[in-house]
């Protein structure tokens, strides 16, 4: 049985404005936390705080422009480094590390979610923890590296599921 095209095209075109509604909306919602950020920065001058904007803008950017994103997410990683503070260089690699992958820069990726996995052992950061080993596992099995793929994934559900419950260990298995 066909469907006749007349009644299709309706379809189609309601289908294609409503995911292209979506797609603005997400994006004019993601510019407009970056330039509440923008705004924000400037006023900043406690440094730890311009480095939580810095990786936040990183974050942020990551959706709309990950270049950008990797722009200042270089900058809050050395902005952490300059003031050795650990847990805002975790963040910002965790975050850099995420700009690359989008960018299919798979090898600086892992280098920076495996620094932050270091970093984040040594303070004993569960949740960074958890988010890095998570992300290492989904750059592996984008490389189609299964076994490391299952190796990394298992990792961070077992710390998922032993400090935050199996609700929020079936969410995250759900990403992979």
């Amino acid at each position: 049985m066909t469907v006749p095209l007349i009644k299709v095209k309706p379809f189609l075109r309601l289908f294609i404005t409503c995911f292209f509604m979506l797609v603005f909306r997400q994006a004019f919602s993601q510019q407009t936390a970056i330039d509440s950020l923008l705004r924000l920065f400037p006023q900043t001058e406690n440094r730890k705080d311009r480095c939580v904007l810095l990786t936040e803008l990183s974050s942020a950017y990551r959706i709309v422009d990950p270049k950008k994103g990797i722009y200042f997410g270089v900058l809050a990683q050395k902005n952490a480094q300059d003031l050795d503070w650990k847990k805002g260089m975790g963040e910002a690699m965790f975050v850099l590390a995420s700009n690359y992958q989008l960018t299919a820069e798979y090898p600086k990726s892992l280098d920076l979610f495996f620094g932050a996995l270091k970093i984040a052992e040594s303070l004993e950061d569960d949740k960074l923890m958890a988010k890095s080993l998570s992300e290492i596992a989904i750059v592996y099995r984008k490389t189609e590296e299964y076994e490391k793929t299952l190796l990394y994934a298992e990792r961070s559900l077992k710390i998922l599921k032993d400090q935050f419950g199996k609700r929020i260990c079936n969410r995250a298995g759900s990403k992979l």
